[in-house]
């Protein structure tokens, strides 16, 4: 039998981007424009080494979505399949030393 479990993200910080609406879905590997993350400054000392990877996963809460949030979405590269919620996504970014 399943717990009912809970658990809480905090955010950390927040992800800019040159998009104002019709972000992609995921990273696009030819833009070069400038994407990066503000992070807290109380968060900064737990991603020391960073620069180590290439690569990172972000959990993201997607807050300016212009319709209404759906329990169950079918983005265009899921081939028609329904699945996951409109507001909350997992990145997987290339690291840029910067």
């Amino acid at each position: 039998m399943l717990k009912n479990r809970q658990f809480t993200l905090k955010q950390i910080g927040i992800i800019k981007t040159p998009y104002r609406k019709d972000a992609p879905y995921q990273p696009v590997e030819t833009d070069n424009r400038e994407f990066y993350v503000l992070l807290d400054d109380q968060y900064v000392d737990s991603l020391m080494e960073l620069e180590k990877f290439k690569y990172m996963y972000l959990v993201f809460f997607a807050d300016r979505i212009s319709r209404e949030p759906e329990m169950l979405i079918s983005p265009p590269w899921a081939g028609g399949e329904r699945w996951g919620f409109s507001q909350a996504g997992l990145l997987y970014v290339r690291i840029r030393s910067g």
